[in-house]
């Protein structure tokens, strides 16, 4: 059947749409779009992707409520008239006014009607989303008998010489090759988002899959993202970071701080290194003051954070470009906000996890 697809802004998620005609049943024959954003891009998408036609109608067909609703419902009207009353599937956050009112409309008209409706998270409700989809990793990585997450244990474990204390402490997990997190439209639609989950050839691909994860936490220990470490070379791209988003910003936040803050108020010192399987490594051998950043050097927002705990930095980290890079490119801001520094030598060869543990 022709079908129609719309949605209220901030219910739009591919992951919802498939989600929804899934859900609805119907058996579409052509997709009606009223233009190139929001649901109807979305629904084009889908079309393409499924050999579906399309059938384009004048832009913002679809919007009401505003000045020249009565005439934009006319003309769906009409349209429902002649092409033989169509369905519609509504991504509806349950305040669009505009969304509503098409679905009001498509009911008196007696169409088909499929509405999927998507309640906003709060920040409150992605803490807790991202919080779940860090055990769902860290639950891979323990009991999957699969050929990433072995690799990935005998990196970690017999490689790295972590111990399964330090893995827990941290919550190192595995993102898998096959999608398998468990997850309500809204929460989809928040994962899409924040670009941490995306569809391809009609089916959810984590953004992080075959890959080591590293939740990051904010200063009080909230998950504000992951970062994935590949296992051996299966990508050319050795880290991928979450996304820059409201939620998480890769210049805010220091890996471990949460866990070394006390310790680094106590000792009136941290230890600032280039990984954070050298943090682990730290916090493994006793020294729990370390953290590691995101980024090629450190910014004023790292500093202020490390600031409320000590004004005195020591560097570990790799002898190799990219170490004395870091350290070259922070030490002019340490100095100007009136840090005081200094280094942690590691061997040439070695950098700080394996001269600590001995891997």
């Amino acid at each position: 059947m022709k079908t129609i697809i719309a949605g209220s802004r901030d219910a739009v998620s591919y992951a919802v749409l498939l989600s929804a005609i899934k859900k609805s049943g119907f058996d579409i024959t052509e997709v009606v779009s009223g233009g190139a954003k929001g649901a109807d891009a979305l629904g084009e998408r889908w079309a393409a992707d499924n050999n579906i036609p399309i059938k384009k109608m004048p832009a913002d067909w679809s919007s009401y409520g505003k000045g020249a609703g009565i005439k934009r419902n006319g003309e769906m009207a009409d349209y429902v008239v002649k092409s033989g009353t169509p369905a519609l599937i509504a991504l509806w956050d349950g305040h669009s006014h505009g969304t509503k009112n098409m679905i009001e409309l498509a009911k008196a008209n007696k169409m088909p009607v499929y509405v999927a409706k998507v309640p906003k998270l709060d920040l409150e409700g992605t803490l807790a989303l991202l919080a779940r989809q860090s055990l769902y990793y860290r639950k891979n990585l323990l009991v999957s008998n699969e050929a990433g997450p072995v690799a990935a244990r005998k990196y970690l474990i017999d490689e790295r010489g972590f111990t399964e204390d330090t893995l827990d402490e941290f919550q190192i997990g595995f993102a898998p090759l096959n999608w398998g997190f468990d997850a309500t439209d809204a929460e989809l639609a928040k994962l899409e988002e924040l670009e941490a989950l995306y569809i391809n050839d009609g089916k959810y691909v984590d953004a992080y899959y075959n890959r080591i994860t590293f939740p990051i936490r904010d200063e009080q220990g909230q998950i504000r993202g992951f970062s994935g470490r590949t296992v051996g070379a299966s990508s050319s791209v050795k880290y991928f970071n979450s996304a820059e988003t409201e939620v998480f910003s890769k210049s805010n936040l220091l890996f471990g701080l949460s866990k070394s803050r006390e310790s680094i108020f106590k000792k009136n010192k941290v230890i600032l290194c280039e990984g954070f399987t050298d943090v682990m490594a730290f916090h493994q051998s006793g020294i729990k003051i370390a953290v590691a950043s995101m980024g090629t050097h450190l910014t004023p927002a790292h500093l202020i954070s490390l600031g409320r705990y000590t004004n005195n930095i020591v560097f570990a980290m790799d002898m190799d470009t990219a170490g004395i890079k870091f350290y070259n490119k922070s030490l002019p801001l340490i100095q100007k906000l009136g840090f005081n520094h200094g280094k942690f030598k590691v061997p040439e060869g070695q950098d700080p996890c394996s001269f600590l543990l001995g891997k």
